[in-house]
């Protein structure tokens, strides 16, 4: 893995009024949306797609950008800081796991979320939107 270029991209997927989240198995830890680094050469909706495919496996419909900004966030590849946009889509294709990312995945209605261990950043963009 090369360095951090401080940029993180996520995507809610929405299916009957549940939010697919998937259980990290590396650092940071938690239930979080899909979601990664952009790669060299990337824009954020190319990676936002990207990332849904790599880690269940979906295909993104049309991306809405939900909200974006910088967040003190301590990643993977050592940066202390990200500027990330959140995206909403609807998916098609077959729910898998990425098992190098996750430990599982699971639909969560609004009032359950609450109750999860989140990632942390994830966490703070959830409570910005309203989600917990």
């Amino acid at each position: 893995m090369g360095g951090c270029n401080h940029t993180s991209v996520g995507v809610l997927v929405e299916r009957e009024g549940k939010v697919l989240l998937i259980e990290r198995k590396k650092f940071p830890f938690g239930w979080a949306p899909p979601a990664g680094h952009i790669d060299d050469g990337e824009d954020y909706e190319t990676a936002a797609r990207r990332e849904l495919k790599e880690e269940v496996g979906l295909i993104a419909g049309p991306l809405e950008l939900l909200a974006e900004g910088r967040k003190e966030y301590q990643c993977s590849r050592g940066s202390t800081w990200h500027y990330w946009k959140l995206y909403k889509t609807s998916a098609e294709g077959e729910l898998r796991v990425d098992t190098g990312e996750a430990k599982n995945f699971a639909w969560f209605a609004p009032g359950e979320i609450k109750n999860l261990k989140l990632d942390p950043v994830i966490g703070e963009w959830f409570k910005e939107l309203g989600i917990i």
